[in-house]
């Protein structure tokens, strides 16, 4: 029985393989239309639901300069279960399209999603209130960030920052004024 198994090991290649060989399409993609090729392949492989092919189809879409936002976000609400990296990655699209309130709603849904923040997260999103002058909304995210224990992130501590001076100019109270 062993020697059937290895034999069928040695003469069919895994869905590993398959799946290997797929990612790594996706990696030299520099157009939608080949994106979209190598993204039919994941589905044919039964790939449509794993957050680690789907993120790369995603962060393609979501911040490369070929990329399309829309798709990326057709992808994202396929998925059942985005993980902490796509949500990071769909927001950092959204930053970089100028649409700064889509942040803000993203980030909701991400905490309503029980998805748990890492230290990528917080730099858009206290980007996004910066620059929309939302300071409830950052001082909410300012409250995360050390929660969270990533108040010593230095990509945090420089956003924090901007969100500061920011709220002084608006003569609000300031956010994220820490002595050390």
């Amino acid at each position: 029985m062993a020697s059937i198994q290895l034999l069928q090991a040695t003469v069919q290649p895994s869905l590993t393989s398959y799946k290997a060989t797929a990612l790594k399409g996706l990696e030299s993609c520099s157009t939608m239309a080949e994106l979209k090729q190598c993204h039919a392949q994941l589905i044919k492989l039964g790939l449509s639901l794993d957050n680690d092919a789907m993120g790369r189809v995603i962060k393609f879409c979501a911040i490369s300069k070929p990329g399309e936002l829309s798709y990326a976000l057709k992808v994202f609400d396929c998925l059942p279960n985005p993980d902490t990296f796509i949500y990071n990655t769909i927001l950092r699209g959204y930053l970089q399209s100028v649409l700064y309130g889509n942040v803000m709603v993203l980030y909701t849904r991400m905490l309503e999603s029980f998805v748990v923040p890492n230290k990528f997260t917080f730099p858009p999103v206290i980007r996004a209130c910066c620059i929309n002058f939302e300071v409830k909304e950052g001082k909410q995210v300012h409250a995360h960030v050390m929660k969270l224990g990533f108040g010593s992130d230095s990509f945090c501590q420089n956003n924090l920052i901007h969100i500061s001076s920011n709220s002084r100019q608006q003569k609000a109270v300031v956010v994220g004024s820490t002595h050390r």
